[in-house]
């Protein structure tokens, strides 16, 4: 049986894309920061933005499975502020959520994923890792986290091609979750912050429910799609609109 490894699977469109993964004959296993009681075969406790939780996890789930066949990422936090007087404590935290801890996890996991006839990484990105900044966003550091995902997925996706497995990027828009929240959780006990979610979807978007488009986007990994999208047509004016914004700069006394 095929052998699926969620990360960040116990809500939103990573729990949703556990159960795609399920419906298509995978066998699914889940880690994630939120989940409390870990005494399941199949559920595990893990900060991916630390090293030892990572090998713990790494370890307790390699005593139970040979080989992943398919490696989601879906993990990150998010904080609304500019990037001026920024502690360096929160800068590490962003950094670590979002960035290292993926890479965390690709390196922890990628002899079983060569164990493989066919293994492949799926990351989770954001529309926020591309594109020009939108003033007045209040997602400046989230935005550079972002974008410094994106450049690892490329660099990640070139590496291992010559080791045939494959990396694609799914970048869902407006979609239901609890990233917010979690995050709050998340920056309350790293940061010794008050509890405040930032960074919610604005106020007005229809969200969509992450089971909607869960069996699309794992549909599509299964068939090989480097990026994977609900809003395409979206994600290339975000790039056309960088483009245009890079010409401007480029010209002289560029704004």
């Amino acid at each position: 049986m095929k052998i699926a490894v969620i990360i960040g699977g116990a809500s939103g469109i990573g729990k949703a894309l556990a159960m795609a993964f399920v419906h298509e004959g995978f066998d699914v296993y889940i880690g994630d920061v939120t989940v409390v009681d870990d005494t399941s075969q199949k559920t595990f406790n893990v900060d991916a933005a630390d090293p030892d939780s990572v090998n713990s996890f790494c370890v307790r789930l390699s005593s139970q499975i040979t080989k992943i066949d398919a490696l989601v990422i879906t993990i990150g936090g998010i904080d609304d502020g500019g990037i001026l007087n920024v502690p360096v404590q929160k800068w590490e935290w962003m950094l670590d959520v979002n960035l290292l801890g993926t890479a965390l996890l690709v390196e922890a996991f990628l002899p079983l994923i060569q164990n493989s006839d066919k293994g492949g990484i799926l990351l989770t990105g954001s529309g926020a890792g591309f594109g020009e900044f939108e003033r007045g966003s209040k997602l400046g550091l989230y935005s550079i986290c972002k974008h410094a995902h994106f450049a690892y997925f490329k660099v990640l996706r070139k590496e291992l091609q010559e080791r045939n497995i494959q990396v694609s990027l799914l970048l869902p828009s407006a979609i239901k979750g609890n990233l917010a929240k979690n995050s709050a959780q998340m920056r309350e006990k790293a940061l010794n912050e008050e509890f405040a979610e930032k960074g919610n979807q604005p106020e007005g978007r229809i969200l969509i429910d992450p089971n909607v488009v869960a069996a699309d986007f794992v549909s599509q990994f299964l068939v090989g799609r480097v990026v994977i999208t609900n809003q395409p047509m979206q994600m290339l004016k975000r790039i056309e609109d960088e483009l245009n914004q890079f010409r401007e700069y480029l010209a002289p006394g560029g704004v």
